[in-house]
């Protein structure tokens, strides 16, 4: 009776031990398909690209000549429906320069005017660059300062 009750209980051990290694070969099996899904979750969301908040762009026009002394200057402007992209660069930033160009050789007729575009989401940081630039312009007397008021000139969104 006792080695009966011992090959019972090696029987049982064994079986046990059998359906524990099925149960973790199953487990493993479960595993190896659930890990892969989890981690193209985990790693989509985290890639996903964060909604940008919708900030104001202000932006300034600068345009000079190397052959005269004349130099305009557009008034601090918001630009409607514009966002800046992913690294703080305006899109299609060259063509509110040709704005400007373009607006200065037709209707002013300045022309040869290299243009420069300052812009940024910060009003105030923007109204300092303004004021810096245009006092390194004032304080030389050789300079002519044509102001282009708002009502003149404004930026436009580019369409394609």
């Amino acid at each position: 009776m006792v080695f009966l009750f011992c090959h019972f209980v090696s029987i049982f051990s064994l079986f046990s031990t059998f359906a524990e290694q099925i149960i973790k070969i199953n487990y493993m099996r479960y595993l190896r398909i659930i890990l892969p899904i989890c981690l193209l979750i985990l790693l989509s969301a985290a890639s996903s690209p964060k909604k940008a908040k919708e900030k104001p762009v202000y932006v300034f026009g600068l345009a000079f000549s190397f052959a005269d002394s004349v130099i305009c200057y557009t008034d601090l402007q918001l630009l409607d429906s514009v966002q800046l992209e992913q690294k703080a660069f305006l899109p299609q930033r060259s063509f509110y320069s040709y704005q400007l160009k373009n607006y200065l050789e037709n209707e002013k007729d300045l022309s040869e005017r290299t243009c420069m575009i300052y812009f940024s989401t910060n009003k105030n940081q923007l109204t300092k660059e303004f004021n810096k630039v245009l006092n390194r312009y004032r304080k030389d007397k050789a300079y002519v300062l044509i102001d282009l008021k708002e009502e003149d000139f404004k930026f436009a969104k580019p369409q394609f």
